[in-house]
């Protein structure tokens, strides 16, 4: 490990370890790490891992906010929140120091959202005609304008057949 990338470790190690996380958020990444049954494990890991590379201004070599740690923690939180159906996002920074998540299928058939530090997350879809688009807040669970997008274009549940004797 070179110098720089001792000074940048060590640096991380103290921001972390500096951080203010509140009793929900350890739980839920406590939860998270421990819990395997499910593939957010993958999600957690990548948010870390963006927190990591993004966390100081100029991350991106031209300007960009470094990524707020209150928008990581309310990323982990929405991570935490998300129904076990629904497929695993791109995780992703964005310039103004937000976190963003995004599910693709198709060129016609996406949904990005920007989450915040002030809980705020911006959502903008594309599936076939429809383009929806807006702001909502994160309160204690996920959106239901936001929710029913995620459930209707990027469930993995298989339908039951229903059994013809019935």
């Amino acid at each position: 490990m070179t110098y720089a990338n001792l000074a940048a470790w060590d640096e991380r190690q103290r921001m972390v370890s500096s951080m203010r996380v509140g009793p929900e958020a350890k739980s839920s990444l406590q939860h998270s790490r421990s819990y395997t049954g499910n593939r957010r494990w993958q999600v957690v890991s990548e948010l870390w891992r963006l927190f990591e590379e993004c966390h100081t201004d100029g991350w991106d070599e031209y300007g960009a906010k470094g990524v707020a740690v209150e928008a990581f923690k309310v990323g982990l939180e929405f991570v935490e929140k998300l129904p076990l159906f629904v497929d695993n996002p791109e995780v992703g920074a964005d310039p103004d120091g937000d976190v963003s998540f995004e599910w693709f299928k198709s060129d016609d058939t996406v949904l990005t959202l920007s989450i915040n530090s002030e809980r705020k997350i911006a959502y903008a879809g594309a599936f076939g005609q429809e383009r929806p688009r807006g702001i909502e807040n994160f309160g204690s669970d996920i959106p239901s304008a936001i929710r029913v997008y995620l459930s209707k274009y990027f469930g993995n549940v298989i339908p039951l057949v229903q059994d013809q004797d019935e």
